[in-house]
């Protein structure tokens, strides 16, 4: 069944150059970006087109905590791109680690953003149990 996401983004978190921008003003810059962005044009049988990926690590010595950010943007292309990018899965030691959801959602190919509510953000334990390897 299709629910209208013919062309979406996947959106985890907007881009770090943007960080000191207004949610507005980084909505609109995200969105002028996807306009611009390459396509099914520029590559034939690609499923979605990953824009922007950026993971950066943080060692607080004094706290003896590392902090992880990941910011990423995808360009669905079509219901395969869908199918692998669709849902976002983020690794973590229960007890020992936390994951704090900045922002997630949708741009529509048509315009605006739809929003991932919290209670569709899910907390499963790994396959295999705790000590699984990833």
């Amino acid at each position: 069944m299709r629910h209208g996401l013919l062309k979406p983004a996947i959106v985890l978190a907007l881009a770090a150059g943007m960080a000191g921008a207004g949610r507005a003003q980084q909505a609109e810059a995200v969105e002028k970006y996807l306009r611009q962005s390459p396509g099914t044009a520029e590559y034939p049988g690609a499923s979605a087109i990953v824009l922007f990926a950026d993971k950066t690590l943080l060692w607080t010595e004094a706290e003896g905590r590392l902090d992880e950010d990941i910011h990423s943007l995808t360009k669905v292309l079509d219901d395969r791109g869908r199918e692998k990018y669709g849902d976002y899965r983020v690794f973590y030691r229960l007890g020992e680690q936390q994951v704090k959801l900045l922002r997630a959602g949708t741009y529509r190919s048509a315009g605006g953003f739809v929003s991932v509510e919290a209670e569709n953000v899910k907390d499963l334990p790994a396959v295999g149990g705790p000590d699984a390897d990833l």
